[in-house]
């Protein structure tokens, strides 16, 4: 993508155009981690979109999960929305049996204030890059973990019902920039569940070769 310098010079005083060099340091992703054996994993995209993010409210917008088993790993998908100011924006989730967990606001990263043109879209996992923070305009659809709690409270509940993605804005607009809301236009429900495997694969057992039989008198 494209940086940019900004230079905020004192009051009164002038600046010049000078060239300048940015350092950038780029680390491959790490390996993915192989799923557990004993994890089945399906996406389940909501149907109930789009929603209008409205000034000082909180949205809910609901996927069915039909399957029933023990919640083995949780993560949210491809939520895609716009926003006139996305220091205002947070995500949380709630669970079946009513259990809530606060996720994600873009203010713990820094100040972010729009999605740069198009709309915003990214997926937040327990098990995205440890460090990595969204870019200052978030439409490239990049996993990132939760800034605020994990998933790691769903894990070993029932997986089936109603499950809602949570989206806030906690902010009223001002004259300056008048309503700052948006809008969200979809996003899917990553469960895994357990299907009664072992964790790891249990080895299939190599045989023994027979040995050959050898001369009694040294000969090879």
């Amino acid at each position: 993508g494209n940086f940019v310098l900004g230079i905020d010079p004192p009051q009164n005083n002038t600046t010049e155009n000078l060239p300048y060099v940015i350092d950038v340091q780029i680390d491959a992703p790490p390996t993915p981690t192989a799923l557990p054996n004993n994890w089945s994993c399906t996406t389940y995209p909501s149907s109930d979109i789009p929603h209008r993010i409205e000034d000082l409210t909180t949205l809910g917008s609901v996927v069915t999960v039909p399957i029933s088993g023990t919640v083995t790993h949780v993560g949210l998908k491809d939520i895609t929305f716009n926003h006139k100011a996305l220091y205002d924006v947070g995500f949380g989730l709630r669970a079946p049996d009513g259990a809530v967990v606060d996720l994600f606001t873009f203010n713990d990263y820094g100040f972010y204030t729009w999605c740069g043109g198009g709309n915003c879209k990214l997926s937040l996992d327990d098990g995205a890059i440890a460090g990595l923070a969204p870019p200052q305009f978030p439409n490239d659809g990049g996993s990132f973990r939760p800034s605020r709690n994990s998933f790691a409270p769903f894990v070993g509940k029932a997986s089936s019902g109603l499950w809602s993605l949570y989206v806030t804005d906690n902010r009223a607009g001002n004259s300056e920039l008048g309503a700052t809301d948006g809008d969200l236009y979809g996003w899917s429900l990553e469960l895994c569940v357990d299907n009664g495997n072992p964790s790891t694969p249990t080895p299939t057992p190599t045989g023994t070769p027979t040995p050959e039989p050898q001369p009694g008198d040294g000969a090879p």
